[in-house]
């Protein structure tokens, strides 16, 4: 080969340094192995994340891969993007993650390889979101028909949607989003909703239930009872008396702190209104209450009830009568019944006078009121001290017919028809009897009647002329009457008979007298 020549140059003396040149620049020269660095991840949630790297070439195609698993071993890997890297530059590459498990510290490095061998990125780690927890605590403002539920979530980092569950189960069945819907951060977060149109005295489960990318968590079951609403009864009415009475009733106020009153009124629209005492009534207990009323017209028949009123609302206690007591023209008073659609006396008359003030005549003679014409009365056994209060007087025929009147202003003796009324609406003459006799011996010899009706009818006996049966019958006088008056329509009743029967007997006789109000 000639040796190239240079102007001016003199190559003999630089042969040696040409052919040094020709082998440093052969191609036979060994390959670069490439740059690998880890860098931090991200885009990480509950079960996935990025993991990022940078690979420098250095000229040679390489392959980039992750290792990633929970340990430095290791254990999976994932191809990167991209991947095989090429150039002398630094790359970036990456890896999406799916699958992982929650709330995890994962270790991962990038793997570069190429011909001038394998270079791994130092090891880093990430850890994956954690799922919301949640914690169900008790109920509070607990009322009739409303609650607060209350519970506490965690986010864990993911925006966690928080609601609660609730019914009378633990199948639930219903659903409220909680106040604090939804829920951020890494701390503790009190969540509550509140509960309308609940139903009273009732059991209710519930739960509080966190929703977020990770998953879904449930806090335990808890219960809570809404208040019961009162309870009322309305009981008997005690110290009637002309224009007076005490209503009574029976309260339970069931937790919730219960104003009582009572209404009353001549129908059961009522009209009036008492406060009763105690009111308020509080706790879980039976409580007596009372109200006394005044002003009230005397003889008549009076509608009442207790009404009771608290957050759970208005309770009314059943419907009870009462009817005023009457006064005669002496003033002695007399209870009241009503029976149906009839206000009767509950006591036999007494008076000795009529309504206008005369007196109704009287003799201790058997034979003398034998020739009475007109009216009369007796004591049994002419002994008022003893019969009197009990029994009340026996007034002849005539004196029921008199149309001066024996009976209270506003009252009359009874009509035949309006005994017939009195019995039907009792089931009949076969029965009725019983019903109207006060039950026991105080009075009765013998012990068959139940006074169911009220009525508290009392054997005083008759007087014609001679006395007898007391203790063992009543008579008691309507005010029908035939032959010029000297037949009178009466009702008999005896102690040892369910039934009530009519008799016509002479007006001369002395019997019982029961008013009944003018309708």
């Amino acid at each position: 080969m000639s040796k190239p020549s240079l102007p001016g140059i003199d190559i003999s003396s630089i042969t040696t340094s040409y052919l040094f040149f020709r082998t440093f620049s052969s191609s036979s020269f060994p390959e670069l192995a490439s740059s690998a660095t880890t860098n931090p991840a991200s885009s990480v949630s509950c079960t996935s994340a990025t993991l990022n790297g940078t690979v420098n070439a250095n000229g040679s195609s390489t392959t980039v891969t992750f290792e990633y698993g929970t340990t430095t071993s290791y254990g999976s890997t994932i191809t990167a993007t991209p991947s095989p890297v090429t150039g002398s530059t630094a790359t970036s590459v990456s890896a999406n993650l799916s699958g992982l498990a929650t709330c995890t510290t994962y270790h991962y490095r990038v793997k570069a390889v190429s011909a001038g061998g394998t270079t791994y990125g130092e090891d880093q780690t990430f850890t994956t979101l954690c799922g919301p927890s949640a914690t169900t605590n008790p109920a509070t403002s607990v009322s009739c028909g409303t609650a607060t539920l209350n519970g506490t979530v965690n986010a864990n980092g993911s925006s966690t949607t928080v609601t609660f569950e609730y019914g009378p189960t633990t199948a639930y069945g219903s659903t409220i989003t909680a106040t604090q819907s939804p829920v951020t951060g890494s701390t503790a977060t009190s969540v509550s909703a509140n509960l309308t149109g609940l139903s009273g005295c009732t059991i209710y489960h519930y739960r509080v239930k966190a929703v977020n990318t990770c998953g879904t968590v449930y806090g335990s079951d808890q219960t809570f009872t809404t208040l019961c609403g009162p309870s009322a009864t309305t009981a008997a009415a005690t110290s009637v008396s002309l224009t007076s009475a005490t209503l009574n009733g029976i309260v339970n106020a069931n937790g919730s702190s219960t104003t009582v009153t009572f209404e009353y009124g001549t129908t059961t629209s009522y009209g009036s209104t008492a406060t009763a005492t105690p009111s308020p009534v509080t706790g879980n207990t039976v409580t007596n209450v009372s109200a006394n009323i005044t002003g009230l017209q005397k003889g008549t028949l009076y509608h009442f009830r207790v009404k009771v009123e608290n957050i759970c609302g208005i309770i009314y206690g059943n419907d009870l009568t009462f009817s005023t007591s009457i006064n005669d023209i002496e003033d002695n008073i007399y209870q009241t019944v009503q029976i149906g659609d009839q206000l009767w006396m509950k006591e036999n008359l007494k008076t000795t006078h009529y309504n206008n003030g005369d007196i109704i005549v009287t003799t201790n003679v058997d034979s003398n009121w034998e020739t009475f014409t007109w009216g009369g009365y007796r004591w049994y056994n002419n002994d008022p001290a003893t019969y009197k209060n009990v029994y009340g007087a026996l007034y002849n025929g005539y004196a029921v017919q008199d149309s001066r009147g024996i009976c209270p202003t506003g009252w009359h003796v009874p009509r035949d028809i309006e005994w017939t009324q009195l019995e039907n609406f009792l089931g009949g003459k076969l029965v009725a009897g019983r019903k109207l006799k006060e039950s026991g011996t105080i009075h009765w010899a013998s012990p068959n009647g139940t006074n169911e009706s009220g009525f508290t009818a009392l054997p005083g006996g008759i007087c014609c002329p001679n006395f007898s049966n007391i203790r063992i019958d009543a008579f008691f006088w309507a005010s029908d009457y035939i032959n010029q008056g000297q037949m009178t329509y009466g009702r008999y009743l005896t102690d040892s008979s369910d039934e009530i029967s009519d008799f016509v007997m002479i007006s001369s006789s002395g019997n019982s007298v029961r008013c009944i109000k003018n309708q």
